[in-house]
């Protein structure tokens, strides 16, 4: 009988560890998608500067800023800018130049 609810005990505390590393594991992965979803992309970014009249020499995102925003060398009407431009999830809101 002992031996019975130990080993009933010992399932039961796998199935539960299962479960809740399921959950854990399942949890995190949605927030990762959304993050991912969340981002705007590099040729994105690079659309909105050619549609402005800029033309791109370089085009980086801004390491450790949240909210994705990036850091662009452009050229406008023949004066260089360092040019950022500001996200908001997964919409470009904005640009700062400032010339070169």
């Amino acid at each position: 009988m002992k031996n019975t609810a130990k080993l009933v005990l010992k399932g039961l505390l796998v199935i539960v560890l299962f479960t809740s590393i399921s959950i854990s594991l399942s949890t995190s992965g949605v927030k990762i998608v959304n993050e991912a979803k969340a981002a705007v992309s590099y040729q994105q970014v690079y659309q909105y500067l050619v549609n402005g009249g800029y033309q791109v020499i370089t085009l980086n995102p801004i390491v450790g800023h949240k909210g994705s925003s990036w850091i662009a060398h452009t050229i406008i009407n023949q004066v260089h800018y360092s040019t950022t431009i500001h996200v908001s999830g997964n919409e470009i809101i904005g640009q700062t130049d400032i010339p070169l």
